[in-house]
């Protein structure tokens, strides 16, 4: 199950939409996930994806002026679709994080 996320960067209001290449339904998820959509929840939220660092180059690329540092808050997630149309909650994908 492939994902397609709409990401906000909260201090310009530019949205870009981010189409995840990662398969997750069919990559054994084994004794850690039980749905694909689990497994995606996990990555866009305790995962590398959580952070602004990572959440910053889905919005533009490995441009060197819009690198951001790892803390949390500044790009939130507001749209999730599925790759047969199903919208899922966003709900826990934009909460803060401390990073250290």
């Amino acid at each position: 199950m492939k994902f397609t996320v709409t990401i906000r960067n909260n201090e310009t209001g530019e949205i870009k939409i981010h189409h995840d290449t990662y398969d997750w339904e069919d990559n054994n998820h084994g004794e850690y996930f039980t749905s694909a959509f689990e497994g995606f929840t996990y990555q866009w939220t305790e995962g590398n994806f959580g952070c602004d660092c990572n959440r910053a180059i889905f919005m533009y690329g490995y441009d060197k002026e819009q690198q951001r540092s790892c803390t949390s808050g500044l790009f939130d997630i507001i749209k999730i679709v599925d790759e047969n149309g199903n919208e899922y909650s966003t709900d826990g994908f934009n909460k803060v994080i401390n990073v250290e």
